[in-house]
């Protein structure tokens, strides 16, 4: 909430805006949702990864170039992705991987507002809001010399530092269940979570945060969701198989799973009592009871 307040209070400016956080954390989705609140929404909203062009690329794809200026160039030449955005907004992701010879023309368009094609004999006059977003400290960077500070502090008038799942576990339910409902009309399906899901979903760190959150089945139990997120649930394994037996039931389900674990894990039935607490001639009989051999 926060952060919606703030971007909606920054979408009535043109300050510059660099959006950081994790991967997955929705970053391009405040920059879309803050030139949908501005002055500049009717006009195009344009973005580029910084990250996923090659460095000899981004040059032409940000300013464009001149027919014939560069072995390969389209004879008619090609505008950039800046004059794409002109009157509207562009937004820059993954600033943080842009090189530092990129850096420096960047500065330079956003202190003349203009900019000039590969091979072009003039300048061209722009006017773009610009938002960007890293998944990188750029601080860190500035100080390591490999991002330029005065291009850090003409980016970061206004910063908006994303917030990951982990750290606000009550949404991940509601992040899950929103994702369902958009399944479900997509597919006319009626996809649930069962509650061992959702218990273990809660329980995982999140390292891709809300982009890791998507699955389709008729019901998502533990056996739909990745094993990285349920390695370590052996016991939330157990309640979803046991959640609807009888009390008594329950009880000899997990005797059995702790009995199992004890004997995986010890060298001798002497060893599997005493990690139990029981006496050996006790162990015996539990091994029978459930036909488990030593």
């Amino acid at each position: 909430r926060h952060i919606r307040e703030l971007g909606q209070r920054i979408a009535r400016t043109d300050f510059p805006v660099l959006i950081t956080g994790e991967t997955g954390t929705g970053k391009e989705v405040i920059a879309r949702a803050i030139h949908m609140e501005s002055g500049r929404s009717a006009e195009p909203f344009v973005a580029i990864n910084c990250g996923a062009i090659p460095a000899e690329l981004l040059e032409s794809e940000l300013f464009g170039y001149e027919g014939g200026s560069f072995t390969g160039a389209k004879r008619q030449g090609k505008i950039g992705k800046f004059e794409m955005a002109n009157k509207g907004t562009f937004f820059l992701d993954e600033i943080g991987d842009m090189p530092l010879h990129m850096q420096v023309k960047l500065l330079r368009v956003l202190q003349e507002h203009e900019i000039e094609r590969v091979g072009g004999s003039g300048p061209i006059p722009i006017d773009v809001r610009i938002l960007s977003a890293t998944r990188m400290n750029l601080m860190e960077m500035v100080q390591a010399g490999t991002f330029r500070e005065d291009l850090y502090y003409r980016l970061a008038v206004v910063n908006i530092q994303t917030v990951a799942l982990r750290a606000c576990p009550e949404d991940i339910i509601l992040h899950a269940l929103d994702y369902l409902d958009e399944l479900n009309r997509q597919y006319k399906t009626h996809v649930d979570l069962s509650d061992g899901a959702r218990r273990c979903l809660k329980a995982h760190s999140w390292p891709g945060n809300v982009r890791e959150l998507q699955n389709e089945d008729s019901l998502i139990t533990l056996d739909n969701l990745p094993k990285i997120i349920t390695v370590n649930q052996k016991e939330e394994r157990i309640m979803e198989d046991i959640e609807h037996l009888p009390l008594k039931e329950k009880m000899n389900r997990f005797e059995k799973m702790l009995l199992e674990e004890a004997l995986r894990s010890n060298k001798s039935m002497t060893a599997a009592a005493t990690s139990l607490g029981i006496e050996r001639s006790l162990l015996y009989k539990k091994l029978k009871k459930y036909h488990l051999k030593e």
